[in-house]
């Protein structure tokens, strides 16, 4: 039995450091190699990209779709400020006058969603429907004593 950390004999090592292995096999997929020329000659006008190899995106749209996207785009969500409406409004307020309040302006939609005396006053103010509540967030910061609620557009 040989001694640990003892050097090796030349016989006992044998000669598998010094064996040639064999060459590893070509691989056989081309998913990585580029494709052959289909015209048959290798000149650079083949991968030019020419004005008429322009991506298109689907026309199709269903009438649902279609329906969504105008809506979304004409009928953005409303934040309103409920004190410049009715000056007893308060963040401590009875939150039964506040949702009549809501349910009152979500009636009414249209005609708060273009009343520009309302819009220059920021009294309405139009969001996207996906930045909302953050914007709704920051409001409630900025002005602590208002009371702002989102108003939905009607489906």
């Amino acid at each position: 039995m040989p001694i640990v950390g003892a050097p090796i004999d030349q016989e006992e090592q044998g000669d598998w450091e010094t064996e040639d292995l064999p060459p590893l096999p070509s691989p056989k997929s081309t998913r990585n190699t580029i494709p052959k020329d289909p015209k048959g000659d290798d000149d650079d006008e083949y991968w030019k990209h020419t004005e008429t190899q322009q991506l298109q995106a689907p026309t199709t749209m269903t009438k649902a779709t279609a329906a969504k996207a105008d809506s979304d785009t004409t009928r953005p969500l409303l934040l309103i400020n409920l004190t410049a409406l009715d000056s007893s409004m308060t963040p401590d307020s009875d939150p039964t006058v506040v949702s009549s309040w809501r349910k009152k302006l979500e009636k009414e939609y249209d005609a708060y969603a273009h009343d520009t005396q309302l819009l220059a006053s920021n009294t309405v103010i139009p969001c996207g429907s996906s930045v909302w509540r953050t914007a709704l967030a920051s409001l409630r910061k900025e002005n602590p004593h208002n009371v702002y609620c989102p108003i939905f557009p009607p489906k």
